[in-house]
């Protein structure tokens, strides 16, 4: 018997009621890894099997569990990872239909469009409401404010293929843009408020070896686009008596970002119950965050 016979007839063996059965099948497929998903997709679109369609799902995400993890730590050893290579793993862990390079595709466009407007002969403030002009006015995203409302708007490949994000989605994408685009914007979260901030830094003449000064130039709003000065931040988090420190807003690195991310994913499956796929988010976060 060839391979590929062998591995067909493993996979028919899922419509086996025998959970016994069920166990050791699965767990040899998952040995497969990724290079097995298109082959399990497409028994899946040709099945009738209600069983096997389940089986299917729970293997393929099993696989995307075990491949996310280990992406997972070689991508957080880099110093300056990706954001929008993390926004990725985090989503096809729960997205058995993920695709990658369709949302490179997506992700790279956008960024084209917005690197067109933008030139170094611009103020920091140009430069950002040049950016916010080609996000909200030219290819018109639009962020929801009730990050409980859908699970899509955590899935970064709906987030831009659609245009539509909520608070911790757009400015994660807005955030991965700015790097891309040399352009230093930073998320922060004051208690239930997600902001994006413009942050100069300042390296000192006298001793260059010193860590640079980061002072914040002004916010924006990850939905709308929005600019704002730190008197107006600050007039606004007093009203929602919001407790922060001026000088130390607590920025996201790109690695705090994605496990902050994650844990929200985590906690939105949780709170519609769907705890099949809350399970593998935690089962992910169990394995990549520093004890």
């Amino acid at each position: 018997m060839t391979e590929r016979n062998e591995l067909n007839a493993i996979i028919q063996l899922l419509e086996d009621p025998d959970p016994e059965v069920y166990e050791v099948v699965s767990n040899k497929l998952v040995e497969y890894g990724t290079a097995l998903v298109p082959s399990l997709l497409q028994v899946q679109y040709t099945s009738t099997s209600d069983l096997m369609q389940d089986r299917i799902d729970a293997i393929i995400h099993q696989i995307q569990l075990k491949t996310a993890i280990e992406q997972f730590k070689q991508w957080q050893s880099i110093s300056n990872p990706s954001i929008i290579e993390g926004l990725m793993l985090v989503s096809a862990i729960v997205n058995v239909h993920f695709d990658k390079e369709a949302t490179l595709q997506l992700f790279e466009q956008i960024r084209k469009s917005c690197w067109l407007e933008l030139n170094n002969y611009l103020t920091a403030l140009e430069k950002i409401t040049t950016l916010n002009s080609v996000l909200f006015n030219h290819i018109h995203f639009k962020g929801e404010l009730d990050m409980s409302k859908e699970e899509q708007l955590f899935n970064i490949e709906f987030v831009l293929q659609f245009k539509k994000g909520n608070m911790l989605s757009m400015g994660a994408l807005y955030m991965a843009l700015a790097q891309v685009l040399d352009l230093p914007v930073k998320l922060i979260k004051v208690e239930d408020h997600y902001l994006l901030a413009y942050v100069d830094s300042q390296i000192s003449f006298l001793d260059p070896e010193q860590k640079p000064v980061e002072s914040i130039q002004f916010f924006i709003n990850p939905l709308l686009g929005d600019i704002y000065s730190m008197e107006e931040i600050e007039a606004f988090l007093k009203t929602q008596e919001v407790d922060f420190e001026k000088d130390n807003f607590p920025f996201h690195t790109n690695q705090s970002l994605l496990l902050h991310y994650t844990e929200n994913m985590f906690q939105f499956y949780t709170y519609k119950e769907a705890y099949d796929l809350a399970d593998l988010l935690k089962a992910f976060l169990n394995e990549v965050t520093p004890p």
